[in-house]
């Protein structure tokens, strides 16, 4: 955030316990309700998620509360007063006014504890476990301390059958509202560290991340 411009413009706000820092058109959140992410990793007692969001061309905030409820708007620079909609029921909350909406989680470039060792992750046993939704997808990319580029391992629909949004391109018979499963299927051989990138970028779809699992081995030292 500090390489952004023009910070003496940013605006800020607390919501539904986050607090958001806004500035050309870019939202900076820290989830205040899970400070006990990452806590053993860390130096303090406060650590939290953080999320990072674009096109949100607010230059100014408004918090309203009716009881519990918290309703965020801002303003933009054109004169629109918007609003983040969390009250639509159908598939067409998925979107920001008609278009898809790019989404990712990434960890860390993670070295399992020890960067100087090769690891080999293994072809069977690794996969993320995601929010169940009508229609849901995740495009998971694999990026090692060898390669400048996060490579693309696979790409999968995760779909509930409804007769509510029934879509016959997307015709699935997994009636369950459990979490489900996104197989990897892939092997990396030798590296130090790896981080994993799951996506999603597609309309009118929903998206979140429970777990990522792996395994792995591990073989010599690293060169």
């Amino acid at each position: 955030m500090t390489k952004e411009a023009n910070l003496q413009n940013a605006i800020s706000t607390t919501w539904n316990g986050y607090f958001i820092v806004c500035v050309n058109g870019h939202c900076y959140l820290l989830d205040g309700k899970q400070d006990k992410t990452y806590k053993d990793k860390s130096g303090s007692n406060y650590v939290y998620e953080c999320y990072y969001w674009t096109n949100i061309p607010a230059v100014c905030f408004c918090n309203y509360k009716e009881g519990a409820r918290e309703n965020i708007y801002f303003g933009t620079t054109d004169g629109k007063l918007c609003r983040f909609n969390d009250d639509i029921a159908t598939l067409e909350r998925f979107n920001d006014n008609k278009a898809a909406i790019a989404c990712a989680w990434a960890t860390l470039a993670d070295d399992d504890g020890d960067i100087t060792l090769n690891k080999s992750m293994l072809k069977k046993g690794g996969c993320v476990t995601i929010k169940p939704y009508q229609n849901s997808s995740a495009k998971v990319f694999f990026r090692t301390e060898k390669e400048a580029q996060a490579r693309l391992v696979c790409d999968e629909k995760a779909d509930i059958y409804s007769w509510v949004n029934l879509d016959f391109q997307r015709l699935t018979f997994n009636s369950s509202n459990s979490p489900q499963e996104i197989f990897f299927n892939s092997k990396i051989k030798n590296y130090r560290s790896l981080q994993i990138i799951i996506a999603n970028e597609n309309l009118n779809e929903g998206f979140g991340i429970y777990n990522i699992t792996k395994h792995y081995v591990v073989g010599g030292f690293g060169k």
